[in-house]
Formats: structure tokens, sequence, C-alpha cells
């Protein structure tokens, strides 16, 4: 079994306990650096004490302070909690949660990495299967297939070379095959194979839409053909990003397009009737204004706030309506830390 670890996000330092005393960051630190796999850190106050080289009084404290609610966590989660006693010791509320975060972000790494080397391969494969499958001049006469007996047409070699490139791995000078028809994949490019650029004469072979642009008298075919101008828009952009017509090409781009407006049509007109069966909605009631709770009550008792005054205003302001109950609850939990705030530095502190 491998050590167990504890994940430190950067965005600690910019949390609601980085303003704490030190010795309240060194004992939450510390017990993270304890925590088993379900967050769980056995021990006693004066474990706790000896392993975060803390006083004892101050470890109770920091203690005290990670067990109470902070209206100004980031995690609404047990009201800003870090920490519950249990038997025989402490769990660490929101570990699991960090765990998973963590987690995620090595998955990602992992696969990104993955499909680096992934592209990486499939380059250095298609460069090594052209110069090794393509056929040399030799080769290609020997499997000249047999002439009939009878056939007025001489045995052909093959063709005389339309692209012209002579200077290809493997290539025989002057003729070519079914090869010179193939894309040619540059190096450092495992994603879209290009067309080879063809000489004077010879049609041009596309296989994405990179450097085309619709013509007004494409657009109006796409109207004519039912196709409304925003759905041309959007389903050409998605036609931007791929190839199009698979491992031959297309020669015309805007007859290629052309060929899609019937599809584009029932796609469209098939969202419509999906759209226009849709049951109404139901009108939903007018939401329920937010109260405090027991904890928040005892914490403007504490600190000597009304409580009451700042929820009122909350609701009236709509925060509820626009925001939700939980965002409400938490602009009214941000008052009450200003207002925590201002009775903690005096009567003259408060505007």
């Amino acid at each position: 079994m491998s050590d167990p670890y504890t994940p430190l996000f950067k965005d600690i330092l910019l949390s609601s306990v980085w303003a704490e005393s030190s010795d309240t960051r060194i004992v939450w630190i510390a017990m993270m650096a304890l925590a088993g796999p379900d967050g769980y850190v056995p021990g006693t106050v004066t474990g706790i004490a000896n392993a975060a080289r803390v006083g004892v009084e101050a470890t109770r404290a920091a203690l005290a302070v990670l067990e109470a609610p902070d209206p100004e966590s980031r995690t609404p989660d047990h009201d800003g909690r870090r920490i519950e006693r249990v038997e025989r010791g402490w769990v660490l509320l929101n570990y699991v949660a960090h765990r998973k975060r963590a987690q995620e972000a090595a998955r990602r790494f992992k696969k990104t990495q993955a499909m680096r080397k992934l592209r990486a391969r499939s380059v250095d494969t298609r460069g090594q299967s052209v110069v090794e499958n393509a056929p040399t001049q030799t080769e290609t006469q020997t499997q000249t297939p047999p002439q009939k007996e009878g056939s007025p047409l001489p045995p052909r070699v093959g063709v005389p070379c339309p692209c012209g490139d002579e200077a290809r791995p493997g290539h025989p000078q002057g003729w070519c095959d079914y090869r010179c028809a193939l894309p040619v994949v540059p190096p450092g490019d495992g994603l879209r194979p290009l067309a080879p650029e063809p000489a004077t004469g010879s049609p041009a072979v596309w296989f994405t839409l990179d450097g085309w642009e619709p013509t007004r008298e494409l657009r109006s075919d796409a109207a004519l053909a039912g196709v409304p101008p925003e759905v041309f828009e959007a389903r050409l952009a998605d036609l931007r990003n791929g190839p199009i017509g698979g491992r031959r090409g297309v020669i015309d781009r805007n007859a290629y397009v052309r060929t899609q407006f019937p599809k584009w049509r029932a796609w469209y007109e098939e969202q419509r009737a999906r759209e226009q069966s849709k049951p109404p909605g139901r009108v939903l009631p007018p939401p329920e204004p937010i109260r405090p709770r027991r904890k928040e009550r005892d914490h403007a008792v504490r600190w000597g706030y009304d409580i009451d005054a700042i929820f009122d205003a909350v609701n009236a302001e709509g925060w509820v309506a626009s925001k939700g109950a939980e965002g409400a609850r938490q602009e009214a939990q941000r008052r009450m830390a200003a207002a925590a705030k201002a009775g903690r530095q005096g009567p003259e502190a408060v505007p």
C-alpha cells in the first residue's frame, strides 16, 4: 500500500483560514498531513500539539476555531466548519472532496500526455509507411500484369506522372501509381491529412474547408433549399472542424457544401418539430424567503448584530429569485461577517 498523502492547492493562500493566526494555520496543515484516506485524524490535543510543534493551549484554541462555523468560507457545506470531533480523533470535513479534485487533475494530465505520445507515434508510423511501402521502379516493372492474348493494348507499366513529384521517396521517375493520389502527412501534424499540391493541369483535391468562404450565390441556394441563414452558418462552422470527403477528398467545395443542404434542412425541421411538441412549462410558485438558522442566530448573539434585519434586506432585494436560496444565504452570511467584523472593531467603525 502506498503512503497516504494530502493534496494542497495553492488557492489555500486566498482562503479564510489563511487569515487566522499562525498557530491555527500550522495546526491545520499538520492535521492535513496526518489525515488518512478518509480524512480521519486520530489523536488527542496533546498529540496534535506535539506534531505541530505548538503549545497545548494554542492548539486547543486553534481546534476551537477550526470546529466553529465560518461565514466567510468559500465552501458552504457544514456552515464553513473544517473539522469535526469524533471518537478518538477528528475528521476533516472537506478532505474527500479535495482529494477527488486532485485525482481529477492528475487524470486529465495523464490523458493529455497519452494523447501527445499517440499523436507523435502516429506521425512517425505514417512517415515510415510511405518510405517502406513505396515500390521502386524495378518492382513496378516486375509487377506488370501479363497481357491477354489478342489484346490490342500493349502492357502498361504506369501512366505519365501528373503530380511531377519525382523527389518523393520511392517515387518512380516519370511514372506513378495509386500512391500519388494518397494524402501526404507533413512532419509534426498527425491530426489532419493534407492533399499534395497538384501540378498544372491536374484537378485539386480538398480535404478541409480551410481558406474557403461561401459565395453569395451559395447562400442564396441555401435559402432556396429551406436552410435559414443562422442554420447555414452553424452547420458550416461544424463542417470546418473536421475533414470533408473522406479519404478521397472533394474537387469542388461549393458543390460539396451544396449537397449538404437537404440534410441540414431535415435536421432543422426535426429540431423545430421537437420544440413545438414540447408541453408548455408549468408556472413555478414564487420563491420562499430564507430565514436565519439556529447557528446563525447564535453567531449574531455572540457578535451583537441584528440578524433579522440582514435576512429581511436580502429577501427584499430579490436575492432568492435571482441567485436561488443558496446564493441568497451566502449573501446573508457575507453581510453577517461584515457586521461581526464591525462589532469587533467597535461602534465607531460602523459607517
